[in-house]
């Protein structure tokens, strides 16, 4: 039963980390400085090292990212 119990919670655990990446609306980028809506071409290209994950618009514009001029978030 042990065993049951903690591979049912690594599994939850394991499933809930991508799960807070894609609950974000608007991603940011380290190199560029600008922020898209998820979906967006220019988002789509990003390295994943270089992406920041906000969930509000003005928290982006709070931390310096300018919007992209293509999506227009």
């Amino acid at each position: 039963m042990k065993k049951f119990i903690t591979v049912t919670l690594a599994f939850i655990i394991a499933l809930s980390i991508p799960l807070a990446a894609y609950a974000a609306t608007y991603i940011g980028n380290r190199n560029s400085w600008k922020f898209h809506y998820q979906g967006c071409r220019w988002e789509r290209k990003m390295n994943e090292s270089n992406r920041i994950y906000f969930s509000s618009r003005q928290e982006a514009i709070d931390m310096g990212m300018a919007p992209c001029k293509v999506c227009r978030p």
